[in-house]
């Protein structure tokens, strides 16, 4: 998935009559479980979203819509990391509860609200936001107790409520120890955000591109990725986040990935329903053919990595063509045109291709290794020669 952190563009909204309960993103009601978002003071607009529409509608091209994006509680703590202040956000937010295909009820919250709600609280002072929550879990603290007393944090340079021992007149208080409050270490997941974040920034990045998520926490299989619905990210190791592959996503690179979706696809580009047939492994091959001409007119290898990339994703996203084609169609072909393509763009450097050493340039890797793995295991009966992407 590509998660948008920066765009503000807002196509129109469906619009809908008065009490009507249909999707605010397809404006339709077909059966489907609808999320129903109430309206409460900090939200007066009643919203009704499809799961699916909700999920998409900030990477929709046609829909374009980040303020109906929807996120399970898991996938907020997945963007924004743990801790006090995402806690009070999620407990201030609205959500919506509906049953998966499974029967298993997911909470959903409205993305962009849920970061509304996120830069207010991460304004208040830092006591607040611990006496708040203290007070949601029940620990009451009387700010007019003698034994809490304000002193001045010289580890941290700000000012924190401490514990003394009780003051009484016949005890001298400077001979009274302080203790501070517990401050809890950042998480290897935390950390590891916060370092995306900074990588983002520094690539003028609008965002990034999951391509391998947090790792199964097993001591026999760590190749396997963390279930979303129970994931925890203050309890990951640090070999558990050392799992995560992902790329950084620039305006230009966006740009050229969507191109290279419209290219594949063609008019099923941006649908939300798709259906293909043995057709579409020709429908791939011109595609190809198209795509080495505009590879060869582009200005530079940043360009050219970028075009590499939106073909390859789109292609390991809509797989249909691996094993839905007739014998001798001549994919096998395209496929080791693509491998010696991509063989030759990783010999450049990271600064020619403008992409950064933490993140993309392994994530590209990942990604290149799970087309590998699913353009060779594909098998079509009646066929001898195996496609082989030896890139």
């Amino acid at each position: 998935f590509f998660v948008n952190k920066m765009s503000d563009e807002v196509a129109p909204a469906v619009t809908l009559r008065e009490k009507e309960t249909v999707c605010h993103v397809c404006g339709r009601d077909d059966g489907r479980a609808l999320c129903h978002f109430k309206p409460n003071e900090d939200s007066p607009i009643e919203i009704f979203l499809h799961v699916f529409c909700g999920k998409t509608a900030a990477i929709l091209p046609h829909v374009n819509r980040p303020d109906l994006e929807i996120l399970t509680k898991a996938g907020v703590k997945n963007k924004h990391g743990t801790g006090v202040s995402v806690t009070l956000a999620l407990q201030r937010c609205r959500s919506a509860k509906v049953a998966d295909p499974s029967n298993r009820e997911q909470e959903y919250y409205l993305s962009k609200e849920f970061e509304r709600i996120y830069q207010t609280v991460t304004k208040e002072p830092a006591n607040d936001l611990e006496n708040k929550q203290q007070r949601r879990e029940g620990v009451h603290h009387k700010l007019d107790d003698p034994r809490q007393q304000t002193v001045p944090n010289p580890i941290y340079g700000d000012y924190s409520t401490t514990e003394t021992a009780s003051i009484t007149p016949d005890q001298n208080s400077h001979n009274q120890p302080h203790k501070r409050q517990k401050v809890e270490p950042k998480s290897p997941y935390d950390i590891e955000m916060e370092r995306l974040q900074q990588v983002c920034d520094r690539c003028r990045g609008v965002g990034y591109s999951l391509i391998r998520g947090v790792a199964r926490a097993s001591s026999n299989n760590t190749e396997e990725e963390a279930d979303e619905e129970n994931f925890d990210p203050t309890g990951c190791s640090q070999e558990q986040v050392d799992y995560v592959r992902v790329i950084v996503i620039t305006k230009e690179r966006q740009d050229r990935m969507e191109e290279m979706s419209k290219l594949i696809l063609g008019e099923q580009h941006g649908q939300e329903l798709m259906t293909f047939s043995t057709s579409f492994s020709y429908q791939v091959i011109n595609a190809w053919n198209a795509f080495t001409v505009r590879f060869q007119e582009a200005g530079n290898w940043q360009e050219k990595f970028d075009l590499l990339l939106g073909f390859t994703d789109t292609l390991k996203e809509h797989d249909v063509w691996m094993r839905d084609h007739e014998v001798g169609w001549g994919g096998e072909k395209m496929v080791r045109q693509l491998a010696l393509s991509w063989n030759l763009v990783l010999k450049k450097s990271d600064e020619e291709l403008g992409i950064d050493p933490e993140y993309t340039r392994p994530g590209i890797v990942a990604l290149l290794e799970q087309f590998k793995e699913a353009t060779e295991s594909a098998e079509v009966p009646g066929e001898d020669e195996r496609i082989i992407f030896d890139f």
